[in-house]
């Protein structure tokens, strides 16, 4: 007959076989344990009986892999969007003051080329003196308008342009004025002199042609 002792004696059982299913949700992952029928539930009081379910977090999400592109795309808009009205209001404002240059200069393109026309051809063409020196009054004003224009221009080549044609108009006076004191220089000046002062007014006009023509097609466009 067994002892007491050995009567009470109680043989391991092995560890019931389980079917594992693990499914997922969007936040968790959720792992469910079954205990196949006809076994015996372990004898621990922390063993659970049935079907256990055990909520396993998911790994959570950068905020760079869920943001939207979109959000840069409107930003890129938004920044081209300001540089064309940006640019379209210094086109405006760039049009009017030429505009404004323009109408102001014109004048005095007109006044440089009548006194262009007064200016005689030749210094020992000059023979009313008090009528030269009105002419000479008048070239004078006409190349201070030119000077204020240069200096109101809107662009470097119009000012270029404005300043080059005040810089011919005073050189063509002065070119004919010393041409005329030369007729009646003592002594008289030789042929060679003479000469020389004939060509100094000559390219002292073209250069005044020139400059006048330039401002002009800037002032009011070609032809």
């Amino acid at each position: 007959m067994p002892s007491r002792s050995q009567a009470a004696r109680v043989e391991p059982t092995a560890a019931p076989p389980m079917r594992g299913e693990v499914s997922r949700s969007p936040r968790s992952v959720v792992v469910t344990v079954t205990v196949a029928p006809g076994t015996e539930p372990s004898a621990e009081p922390s063993q659970p009986t049935g079907p256990s379910t055990v909520p396993v977090p998911a790994p959570e999400t950068t905020s760079s892999d869920s943001s939207s592109p979109w959000g840069w795309v409107l930003l890129v808009a938004l920044l081209a969007a300001a540089v064309g009205v940006f640019a379209l209001v210094g086109r405006g404002r760039r049009r009017r003051r030429w505009e404004t240059w323009s109408s102001s200069t014109r004048p005095a393109v007109d006044a440089a080329r009548l006194s262009r026309d007064l200016l005689p051809a030749n210094g020992r063409d000059i023979t009313d003196v008090p009528r030269w020196e009105e002419i000479r009054a008048e070239a004078e004003q006409s190349e201070r308008s030119l000077r204020t224009a240069a200096t109101t221009a809107p662009t470097p080549e119009a000012a270029a342009a404005a300043e080059q044609s005040a810089e011919a108009l005073s050189g063509l006076a002065f070119a004919l004025e010393s041409a005329r004191l030369l007729q009646g220089a003592q002594p008289p000046p030789t042929a060679r002199q003479l000469a020389d002062a004939a060509s100094a007014t000559t390219a002292r006009r073209a250069e005044l042609d020139d400059a006048l023509d330039r401002l002009g097609r800037m002032v009011t466009g070609p032809s």
